[in-house]
């Protein structure tokens, strides 16, 4: 489901491309997916919230499947905090990060809404474990950087880790309270074998 090439490229003429108008049809895509489900999604309700015609959108996109995972693949990739020095408080900066988009009600109902569909769908299911997986291997930099100052290596999964912080934000997500910086400290200085 990988967005179609650009035949046309750098030789396309006329106006170049807004570049405000894909960030706003993918985030309207989403809001509409929390608003009324995927059932009552379609290209033109996603085309209206955005405020842009048909044309606009299938010059981006073959299908509104492609856009929604499009959509919530850049929304789920987080930048990594700025280096504290110590692995322990960068995992907890980043942490907090993963608290506040899990936090967010649109992006939870769409990643709610995706998982169901890809239960029954093999290929969006493919799409999502894939994009994943490219975040996962960008978020692990907290321990190369880290390895990369000296730090010894945690005696535990990195991806382990990263599941434990992402869990803790969806679990607390559910109940609508988000972790605190203290919270995450807590259980990933034991998980560190820091004690405390």
């Amino acid at each position: 489901m990988a967005r179609p090439s650009d035949p046309g490229g750098a030789q396309r003429r006329g106006r170049p491309r807004d570049p405000r108008v894909e960030p706003r049809i993918k985030r309207a895509a989403l809001e509409q997916l929390a608003e009324g489900g995927l059932a009552n999604l379609s290209v033109d309700r996603v085309c209206g919230a955005a405020g842009v015609p048909r044309s606009t959108f299938y010059r981006r996109w073959p299908s509104i499947t492609d856009l929604l995972l499009d959509a919530f693949d850049e929304a789920a990739r987080l930048d990594l905090p700025p280096e504290t020095g110590d692995l322990l408080s960068d995992l907890v900066a980043y942490a907090m990060r993963v608290a506040a988009l899990f936090a967010d009600p649109v992006f939870g109902a769409c990643m709610a809404a995706l998982s169901v569909e890809a239960r029954r769908r093999p290929e969006m299911r493919r799409r999502l474990i894939d994009d994943l997986a490219e975040r996962r291997a960008h978020n692990r930099r907290l321990f190369e950087r880290a390895a990369a100052r000296g730090e010894p290596r945690p005696d535990i999964s990195p991806d382990l880790l990263l599941d434990v912080i992402n869990g803790l934000a969806l679990t607390y997500g559910g109940t609508g309270h988000r972790p605190s910086p203290e919270d995450y400290e807590l259980v990933l200085r034991r998980l560190l074998g820091r004690g405390g």
